[in-house]
């Protein structure tokens, strides 16, 4: 019976609200105690809030105070030129040590007449270098505090409470001095002791016995103690939560502690009262309302007592516990008094699992440190941009590269403002997640950097892009380029007969391609007589022979004259010239007309042009490499029920680059090497041409001096890009 008494929660329910029912009698003496109690918790609370309150605005008006007297000295005029002779001469002028000596007596002055200031700087706005100091020795040496340093060049600045080597407490606001000019010339600190504060809040309770404030940094340690406080109030308010409850006190103690935020301090402001002071009163009515009933309940008032410490306290404990954990406080664990009945199984499940909870709360907080350190100390520059293409983030590296440390001009910026990335390479990274780019970073001072960009999609749309800097690889390309130069200009006398041969073989080649035109016409002239005069006697596979030799003649004539083509190349001068953005976009504009003129099927394509770069070129060679693509585009793409071609440009490391993409046929990757060959096809007779095109384009881009190449995928379309080299003059 006992077994199944301990082991059965129904039943000492069930037991629980019997003796609560023999305790009727005590019902209206238990709820005018309840009361009492309620009343006087009201009371107390308000007088807590009311105590935290005009303390919270004491510190705050000292604070502000504080503030006040820093930005009214560092407006001074004197101060302001003072600080602007130490910021622009030479230390080692007479004017640079008198302006220095000058301003270290008024400092010195001010902080005679203010006892809270422990120290009064002035930084140097470029580094943070200590100039000048109440405190001598503390002259010419780097400010131990640089996000004081860092947030004070930007305005006024308070750093919370700080503890200094000894674990002292103090507070440090830095202001920016400006000289009249408008120019930055230092950062004024006050190095102030919060040891003042004490005394505005300590009087708060003196109508309260045994009542007190104390204040605690964001360490959790209060002013004047080495150890830090893990209690309710104190995680509520440094939370940023303010309001009043009950709870233990560092002491394990219960008492009613109001709690608030100091924004200025970062700081935690708490006022406790033990709860035992502040029920006296509502304890001694209690007691006489009970003690008139304990002659006629005292049986059924012991056994509701064991009833509701069998029941209720276990109950509490877990609530309690419970609270404690949606709190935030991980280090909680409930008394397990017995491990058979549920309550003990609950208790033991729920110590593992908040065990369990705090384990991976300490393990997430160090991969979360890790991954800051790492991200802000990485060498490379590292940005994370927003679904809409801005930059949300960025570390230390970034600001390195684009040498600035103004945030206001980098973030919340387009991408796009200091890297140029084309819309088919933001629709190639949604598609394969990451992406690999090179180009020139344009830093705000108006100067380009070569860089090598990694692009990847993270999480919730976030990108996250990693810059290099390559400029001593680009250098070195650029180095070894002037170098191959230089060797072909060396080695050129050596190769002067090998010129003179290919010059000697391609005027054989136009000679005999020239001459072979002739006996050509000849060939067709006499077959289009021989079908004329003898065509009606010969039977129908007698003709069809005659037009396949005819159609092969023609054939051959159109090879020969591609041959001349090419080998015209090569043995005419270029005129190179400027062309602009502008007459680019008129010669493409004039080649999709006459294409669509001379084949009415490229009229259902539709072609995009966008925004080109301008390019130093011959206009007639560059007009014929985009004739070429462009053909070959509407050409390929014309079977497929919706046509579309796009004709762009980018940046390339060795001048204007240009594509041409179309949605046709495709080709597969591996003959890719074939396609530039003269006279090579990869698709047959499935569509016209004799494959000359790509030859002729290939032979103009090099001879720019630029590079073509192409990417496709068999029935995904193509793209040809090929690049003008910027100092091409041959």
């Amino acid at each position: 019976m006992k077994t199944y008494f301990a082991r059965n929660l129904k039943f000492r329910l069930i037991a629980s609200i019997g003796l609560v029912a023999a305790l009727g009698t005590m019902i209206m003496a238990l709820v005018a105690y309840g009361q009492v109690r309620f009343y006087q918790n009201q009371l107390w609370e308000n007088i807590l809030l009311t105590s935290i309150a005009n303390s919270r605005q004491s510190i705050e008006d000292w604070v502000r105070d504080q503030r006040q007297m820093l930005e009214q000295t560092a407006l001074q005029p004197a101060i302001r030129q003072q600080a602007y002779t130490l910021a622009t001469a030479d230390p080692d002028l007479p004017r640079w040590q008198m302006a220095a000596d000058t301003l270290r007596t008024r400092l010195t002055l001010i902080q005679d007449n203010a006892p809270q200031l422990l120290e009064i700087a002035l930084l140097s706005s470029h580094d943070g270098q200590i100039l000048i100091s109440t405190t001598v020795k503390n002259e010419n040496r780097p400010f131990p505090f640089p996000a004081v340093y860092s947030n004070g060049r930007q305005g006024t600045y308070i750093s919370g409470i700080l503890r200094d080597l000894r674990g002292q407490p103090q507070l440090i606001i830095a202001t920016p001095v400006y000289h009249i000019s408008g120019q930055r010339v230092g950062i004024l600190i006050f190095r102030l002791s919060l040891n003042q504060l004490t005394e505005r809040f300590h009087d708060e309770l003196l109508t309260i016995s045994d009542g007190y404030i104390f204040l605690t940094d964001r360490n959790r340690l209060p002013l004047g103690g080495r150890h830090p406080l893990y209690t309710v109030g104190v995680n509520y308010a440094l939370r940023q939560k303010n309001g009043v409850s009950q709870y233990l006190n560092a002491d394990g103690d219960k008492v009613l502690g109001a709690y608030n935020y100091l924004p200025s301090l970062q700081a935690a402001l708490v006022a406790e009262v033990p709860y035992s002071t502040l029920m006296q009163q509502a304890n001694r009515t209690g007691l006489v309302l009970v003690v008139s009933g304990l002659a006629l309940l005292g049986l059924l008032l012991a056994l509701g007592a064991i009833g509701g410490q069998l029941l209720l306290a276990p109950i509490e404990t877990l609530v309690n516990g419970m609270e404690s954990v949606a709190n935030g406080d991980l280090q909680v664990r409930l008394p397990v008094t017995n491990q058979e009945d549920e309550l003990g199984i609950l208790a033991q499940r729920f110590n593992q699992m908040v065990a369990e909870l705090e384990s991976l709360y300490h393990a997430l907080e160090d991969q979360q440190k890790s991954y800051v350190m790492l991200f802000d100390e990485a060498p490379d520059g590292i940005v994370i941009l927003s679904a809409d293409q801005k930059i949300h983030n960025a570390n230390r590296g970034w600001f390195t590269l684009l040498q600035t440390t103004e945030v206001s001009q980098v973030f919340q910026q387009p991408i796009t403002r200091f890297f140029h990335i084309s819309d088919q390479s933001w629709e190639l990274l949604h598609k394969q997640g990451t992406l690999r780019l090179r180009g020139h970073l344009h830093r705000l001072g108006g100067d380009k950097l070569p860089v090598d960009v990694r692009c990847k999609i993270i999480s919730s749309g976030l990108i996250q892009m990693i810059f290099t800097d390559i400029s001593d690889q680009y250098n070195l390309e650029k180095l070894m380029r002037q170098q191959q130069i230089q060797l072909e200009r060396q080695v050129q006398q050596r190769t002067a007969e090998l010129q003179m041969a290919n010059q000697e073989l391609e005027a054989f080649t136009y000679s005999v391609s020239h001459d072979l035109r002739a006996p050509l016409r000849a060939i067709n002239g006499y077959l289009n007589i021989f079908l004329e005069t003898y065509g009606n006697r010969l039977d129908d596979q007698g003709k069809s022979l005659l037009e396949k030799v005819q159609a092969s003649a023609r054939r051959l004539t159109d090879l020969i004259r591609h041959l001349l083509t090419i080998s015209r190349l090569g043995r005419t001068a270029m005129r190179i010239l400027p062309i602009s953005a502008e007459d680019l976009q008129t010669m493409i504009e004039g080649i999709i007309q006459e294409a669509q003129l001379e084949n009415p099927a490229y009229q259902k394509a539709e072609i995009q042009v966008q925004t080109l770069l301008p390019c130093r070129a011959d206009p007639a060679l560059l007009r014929q490499v985009f004739q070429n693509l462009i053909g070959n585009a509407l050409k390929f793409s014309s079977n497929i029920p919706a046509p579309r071609v796009e004709i762009g440009s980018f940046s390339g490391l060795d001048g204007p680059g240009y594509y041409v993409h179309d949605n046709g046929v495709g080709f597969d990757p591996a003959y890719a090497d074939k396609l530039f060959a003269p006279f090579q096809r990869l698709h047959g007779e499935a569509f016209p041409g004799h494959g000359a095109g790509l030859a002729i384009v290939h032979r103009i881009v090099r001879r720019h001096g630029g590079r073509i190449w192409a990417e496709s995928q068999p029935g995904q379309g193509a793209t040809f890009y090929f690049t003008i080299a910027e100092g091409a003059e041959t």
